[in-house]
């Protein structure tokens, strides 16, 4: 009797665990078709909640972003996106709004067309696995599914109003636990600058997304003080600068000048949108908030190019006269991608290729060696040439156009939104010029995220005006 049920309970678990396993694809496939914002909002949110990078760590631990890549070599998320995508024409079918519309459908296709191009193209002894690897430019196909997937799914009123709570709620968790952690853990275990540098510095997050999603609820939380102060209950207001000096200091005390820079650029944008008066006010304060960040970073840069001026401190890896006389590795790596680039102009090197000539670069190593440039430009520019750049230089000004005409069209309280996900755009400037966000799946799919929101906006305002208009 025990032989018989040793053997139903062995035997009857693998046969529920294949039911379960063939269930869960008819599963999703309902579910993406009856339900299809929910599976979205909930992509974003992982996106949103899990960090990618561990670049420093003392123990290098895979992230959710790597699952699946040793037997199907793109992850289970990237394997999800490109399913969401492909039941994209489907969507419409059953959704009573018809998909948002974008101007950015022909540039997508070019850029699909030139990466087939790329497939076909590569050399007999390339390993097809490089010219699909991330250090190409296959990340930029994949932000645009995500936009895709985003425009056709993500179609009505309330649909928004989740993203903005997703957004809101998961970057004040994200926030807290950033801080409470700096405080009490000893902050991101993934801390270069201490675990290898040796500088004495705990940082919130090394990764460069959580400090632009910390940007976008900043800008988010400002527009609604300034635009609605007033209106606003006491509480409310706690709540919202609460929040505010929260997503401020996990920018500031993650120790990293692109997260510094893209901070500047961000409140920039913010006082702009200001009524003059306004603007006034945050100039005054400005000074301040600066010197707030000068103290955080001359914890770092005082000890990296100590006795050097402000502006060699912020710079040191890209000025000549580094140790022993040598010049800087960032500085050797940025001009062999130049030269290479220029021996390359029109096409490239392949999204397989690497660029020469560049010799003693620590972070160059192993396989994927001078594949990848610290330079989201001249890595466009190093893969697909200025046929490459050209296309997405294209899709950026139909973007950046769309958004000026929209904008004009738009309510206070739908702006509020808006100018929050364009401040994340903004906010990474400075590591598409100096970092390396091409190459990361998270990086490149929150940007789609960012890009998403204007035409959702826009559009969804636009059948509620037609409507109320009837």
């Amino acid at each position: 009797m025990s032989d018989i049920l040793a053997f139903g309970v062995q035997y009857g678990l693998w046969v529920f665990l294949f039911v379960l396993a063939a269930l869960v694809p008819v599963l999703g496939v309902g579910l993406t078709l009856t339900r299809p914002a929910l599976l979205t909002l909930a992509y974003i949110s992982i996106l949103l909640s899990f960090g990618q990078s561990n670049y420093g760590a003392l123990e290098i631990d895979r992230t959710i972003y790597s699952r699946g890549t040793g037997q199907l070599f793109f992850s289970f998320l990237t394997w999800i996106l490109m399913g969401l995508a492909a039941l994209g024409p489907f969507l419409a079918r059953w959704s009573s709004k018809k998909p948002v519309p974008t101007n950015l459908g022909i540039p997508f296709m070019m850029l699909a067309l030139l990466f087939a191009g790329h497939l076909i193209a590569s050399p007999r002894d390339v390993n097809i696995f490089d010219v699909l690897s991330s250090n190409g430019f296959i990340n930029l196909l994949f932000l645009g599914l995500l936009v895709y997937v985003m425009t056709r799914t993500l179609n009505e009123r309330f649909h928004l109003i989740w993203l903005e709570w997703l957004l809101l709620s998961v970057g004040a968790v994200r926030a807290t636990y950033g801080l409470v952690r700096w405080a009490v853990l000893g902050g991101d275990p993934a801390n270069f600058y201490e675990n290898r540098q040796h500088l004495g510095v705990k940082l919130t997050y090394f990764d460069i997304c959580d400090s632009m999603i910390a940007g976008v609820v900043l800008v988010y939380c400002l527009r609604r003080l300034f635009a609605n102060w007033g209106a606003m209950r006491v509480f409310e207001r706690l709540l919202l600068i609460t929040l505010a000096t929260m997503e401020f200091s996990i920018i500031a005390l993650s120790y990293r000048r692109e997260a510094w820079g893209g901070l500047a650029l961000l409140l920039a944008f913010f006082a702009l949108l200001l009524p003059l008066r306004q603007r006034i006010a945050v100039t005054v304060v400005a000074p301040f908030l600066a010197l707030a960040v000068l103290i955080v970073a001359s914890t770092r840069l005082g000890k990296v190019a100590h006795g050097q001026g402000l502006s060699e401190q912020f710079l040191f890896d890209l000025y000549s006269g580094g140790s022993h006389g040598r010049e800087p590795v960032r500085a050797i790596e940025l001009k062999a991608a130049l030269e290479t680039i220029l021996d390359n102009p029109m096409l490239g090197v392949g999204a397989w290729g690497r660029y020469r000539g560049a010799v003693h670069i620590p972070w160059q190593i192993g396989p994927d060696a001078f594949s990848f440039v610290h330079s989201g430009i001249l890595h466009i520019l190093l893969k697909t040439g200025l046929v490459g750049a050209a296309i997405v230089s294209a899709a950026l000004f139909f973007f950046i156009r769309f958004v000026i005409y929209a904008r004009r069209t738009l309510a206070d309280r739908d702006r509020w939104l808006v100018d929050a996900a364009l401040a994340g755009l903004i906010f990474m400037i400075v590591d598409f010029l100096i970092g390396t966000p091409i190459i990361q799946f998270r990086t490149m799919l929150l940007c789609g995220v960012m890009i998403a929101i204007p035409y959702l906006v826009a559009e969804i305002a636009r059948r509620e005006r037609a409507i109320s208009t009837q």
